[in-house]
């Protein structure tokens, strides 16, 4: 198993996925996430789809070299649109931004009645995935971070049970957990402080720019320092709490 060559980012969400559920890997790439899947037999068959040609024919390619073709099957698809509802016991979506996610979901809705849970790796508008299922009564059942190259990542799970979900909602309001991660501020990470000292060091780069706007860019400037203001909050309470 350690000859498979998967990063830490996508062994985190494999291991979210619930023993024994059917999965769809959406937006598969070069389908090593979806081989691990198997071969560690936490899922007994995964569809792998993915929109461009070249990365299922990579993927295609995996399966092959592993003789997994029985159990991993890949297909060219625009998000969920060529998985039956049957065989997506949990769909993950990972790597992509978090509008494009909520977009896929919107749009593969039929599918997801028979969806038991979400596995999600947004890499931008995190707060917006976060606060959509908090709109919608749906709380995470996990969250992690991951630092990998010089990057963090988060991983969360949201299990479905059948719950209503009117996916072409718009979120209204974003809240400090949204933000930050209800679960990683419970549990207080471990990582989450280092996430917070980088994001402390951002906003503050950001706020110098605006200042030499002047008015020009005033309610940013004010969101921005609010934004700070919670930051560095949070970062004191992890540190007194650490001690």
């Amino acid at each position: 198993m350690s000859g498979i060559p998967l990063s830490e980012r996508l062994k985190t969400i494999a291991h979210m996925v619930s023993p024994g559920n059917r999965v769809a890997d959406v937006g598969c790439d070069h389908g090593f996430l979806s081989v691990y899947l198997v071969l560690m037999d936490i899922a007994p068959e995964v569809v792998a789809t993915d929109l461009r040609e070249g990365p299922l024919q990579a993927a295609k390619t995996h399966v092959m070299e592993y003789g997994l073709e029985d159990r991993i099957h890949i297909r060219l698809s625009d998000g969920l649109k060529a998985i039956a509802p049957e065989e997506a016991e949990t769909v993950i979506l990972a790597g992509m931004g978090g509008k494009l996610m909520l977009g896929i979901l919107e749009r593969g809705a039929e599918v997801l009645h028979q969806t038991k849970e979400l596995i999600l790796q947004p890499q931008s508008d995190i707060p917006l995935v976060r606060s959509f299922f908090r709109e919608q009564g749906l709380s995470p059942a996990e969250e992690e971070i991951v630092f990998e190259e010089g990057k963090y990542y988060f991983p969360m799970k949201f299990a479905l049970c059948g719950k209503h979900t009117d996916w072409s909602y718009v979120p209204e309001r974003e809240t400090i957990e949204d933000r930050y991660g209800p679960l990683l501020l419970k549990k207080k990470h471990a990582l989450l402080n280092n996430w917070l000292i980088k994001e402390q060091s951002r906003l503050q780069n950001i706020l110098e720019m605006l200042k030499k706007t002047g008015d020009t860019h005033r309610e940013k400037r004010e969101e921005t320092a609010k934004l700070l203001e919670e930051v560095e909050g949070l970062g004191r309470n992890s540190e007194s709490q650490d001690r």
